[in-house]
């Protein structure tokens, strides 16, 4: 997988789809940073009898701007740069009572219809989720109003075709998983999100003639 990548999480399983348009053609797609976009990558660990947690390390950060990363005694996690590709999280090792959390959300906006295709792991020991919603103005308030229906990625399947953004409209992907079991194995992607074009009709026909002349010369 490519480290420009986002996710569903459920427990101890990973799910994965296949792009439905050309492979490599990214959709027109752009980053919003400020307020519509949030990263937190945190790890702890157990201290005393009580079994009490302490921060041992975190960091936060706005993933459109670059690499979210974090490595400390307890292991390290990496939310990849956000681009027109996708966005994704790649853990590299979490050791012994490790306790972490992750949390992101990720405006941005697309010029063209795009397919989103996603796969992910949920933390054994805790929860998470992934949903996208779609809302009216990134420069209000809050980011403005919600237009239609969150989509909830545990319980939709994938790919999913979805449509351009017109003016200050926007979507908004939002990610959390937390948990304390530790991996069985470092070096995982917990999740890994990609975004597709969607090929144009004349393009599609295109496509459809090119087929038919190969199967010509073959035969």
């Amino acid at each position: 997988m490519s480290s420009s990548k986002l996710v569903s999480l459920v427990a101890a399983t990973a799910v994965a789809f296949a792009p439905t348009a050309f492979a490599g053609y990214y959709a027109n797609i752009t980053g919003l940073g400020g307020p519509q976009s949030y990263a937190f990558i945190g790890l702890h660990g157990t201290t005393d009898e009580d079994d009490m947690f302490t921060w041992d390390s975190s960091t936060s950060g706005s993933p459109v701007a670059g690499d979210t990363f974090l490595f400390g005694a307890y292991g390290g996690a990496t939310f990849s740069a956000f681009t027109p590709g996708g966005i994704g999280l790649y853990v590299t090792e979490l050791i012994g009572t490790t306790s972490r959390e992750f949390s992101m959300q990720q405006g941005f906006q697309s010029s063209e219809d795009f397919v989103m295709t996603w796969n992910s792991t949920y933390l054994s020991g805790g929860g998470g989720f992934l949903r996208l919603a779609k809302f009216d103005d990134y420069t209000a308030s809050n980011g403005g109003n919600q237009i239609g229906s969150l989509i909830d990625f545990a319980q939709t399947p994938g790919p999913m075709t979805l449509a351009a953004t017109v003016g200050r409209e926007y979507y908004k992907l939002f990610y959390a998983s937390w948990g304390s079991t530790p991996l069985s194995q470092p070096g995982l992607w917990m999740m890994d999100v990609d975004f597709t074009a969607v090929p144009a009709p004349g393009a599609i026909a295109l496509l459809g003639v090119a087929g038919l002349a190969g199967r010509r010369r073959r035969s």
